[in-house]
């Protein structure tokens, strides 16, 4: 019930739109609703990403990308500005060689997710400032926790200390590559076929 937002501690200062677009954090439960947002967020990105590069035939792209966008969603909520602000450089320069390629790849689906990603990374500097300016807050009390909320709890927690170093060696691979693909000549990537 918790994570559908209709049984809070702490109601959210905002309503469900508003917060997906331009979040504000004015307590601890506005904290914790924009960090697992940008953690779902990410994760539905993991699993596209995976299931679009499994369909055109690139099964390492499939998991490497996968595992970028986990470990992105993992960091982001653990409040890693650096996690929320790679994962929407990433997929904008994703979108932008997938508009070199066709200009038909662009739709809806990712003016939605720039604009939620873009929204995780105002939310992650936000929080770091609300959290710099307020005392520490008790964990918010959830009367029974639902696997959803036990996985974008738990899981970050665990997986973002030792993952934030697979991270960065995963980003810059990322970034790298979209860079190539993005300023390399036609020809190149295209195998003399324009």
């Amino acid at each position: 019930m918790q994570s559908l937002g209709l049984s809070d501690a702490v109601p959210r200062s905002e309503n469900r739109l508003k917060a997906l677009v331009w979040p504000g954090i004015r307590n601890e439960t506005d904290f914790y609703y924009v960090t697992e947002q940008g953690f779902w967020v990410c994760c539905a990105l993991a699993v596209l990403t995976f299931l679009s590069n499994l369909l055109i035939g690139h099964p390492l792209s499939a998991v490497f990308e996968a595992i970028f966008f986990f470990l992105a969603g993992a960091g982001v909520r653990q409040s890693s500005r650096a996690a929320a602000i790679v994962a929407f450089l990433a997929y904008l320069l994703r979108v932008l060689v997938a508009l070199r390629v066709s200009p038909t790849n662009f739709g809806i689906v990712s003016i939605i997710v720039l604009a939620l990603l873009l929204s995780t990374v105002r939310a992650t500097f936000l929080g770091a400032r609300w959290r710099k300016n307020s005392p520490p807050a008790e964990p918010l009390a959830t009367t029974t926790p639902t696997f959803f909320e036990t996985l974008s709890d738990r899981v970050p927690a665990r997986v973002w200390p030792v993952g934030r170093r697979i991270f960065g060696f995963f980003a810059v691979i990322e970034i790298f590559l979209l860079l190539v693909a993005l300023t390399a000549p036609r020809a190149l990537l295209f195998g003399g076929h324009s």
